[in-house]
């Protein structure tokens, strides 16, 4: 997909609008959700790069790499209750974290 091989070369503000303009046509698009995260985060704008995080585990509580993504930037955040708290979760979905 096009907003992809954005995200791969750095293009991240219009990776975000194209990635915006999936979730609008399907609202339950995880993994865009998780994917602006990895595009706000890159950026090092933490605070909505959680938002974005927590909005795709919202839609799918089993989207191991979403879990793990809130809890690495809570982490970076200086959440590290919170930050521990995710990445128990993301060990009981099965991830060897």
């Amino acid at each position: 997909m096009l907003y992809h091989a954005l995200l791969k070369s750095g293009d991240y503000r219009t990776a975000i609008t194209k990635y915006q303009k999936a979730i609008s046509f399907d609202g339950t698009y995880g993994d865009a959700y998780n994917n602006i995260g990895n595009c706000y985060a890159t950026m090092n704008q933490t605070d909505s790069a959680r938002i974005f995080y927590e909005k795709a585990v919202a839609i799918d509580p089993s989207n191991v790499k979403a879990v793990i993504n809130v809890g690495v930037i809570r982490n970076q955040m200086g959440d590290t209750a919170g930050a521990r708290m995710w990445f128990e979760k993301a060990r009981a979905l099965g991830a060897a974290i």
